[in-house]
């Protein structure tokens, strides 16, 4: 918590993406996704190449359950960075849980 308050006020004095996007990973390690969502969103804002700012927005997305954007952010991060370690596999479970909500026919 208290370096969530860190990076808060540094980003008072000077909003950078690398704060955001540390501040992002804070939050949801403190289990505030919605949060998280806004300070990753933001620094994607700043710099929409950064890899892993989309990434971690990616991750808030879905701990929110907001499955159809983590999935866009992933896909994004595949695109920009087709190597990304993690990305396959958040890409297969975003996709998953996606399927699982669909409404049957």
């Amino acid at each position: 918590a208290e370096a969530a308050r860190l990076f808060e006020a540094a980003i008072h004095v000077h909003e950078t993406g690398a704060l955001l996007e540390s501040l992002a990973q804070c939050l949801l390690l403190l289990d505030l996704p919605r949060r998280a969502v806004d300070a990753a969103a933001r620094a994607v804002e700043l710099d929409r190449s950064w890899v892993e700012a989309r990434f971690t927005l990616g991750r808030a997305l879905a701990e929110v359950d907001d499955w159809a954007a983590a999935l866009e952010e992933f896909r994004a991060v595949a695109s920009l960075e087709p190597s990304h370690e993690d990305v396959a596999d958040e890409i297969r479970r975003a996709a998953y849980q996606l399927r699982r909500r669909a409404p049957s026919s």
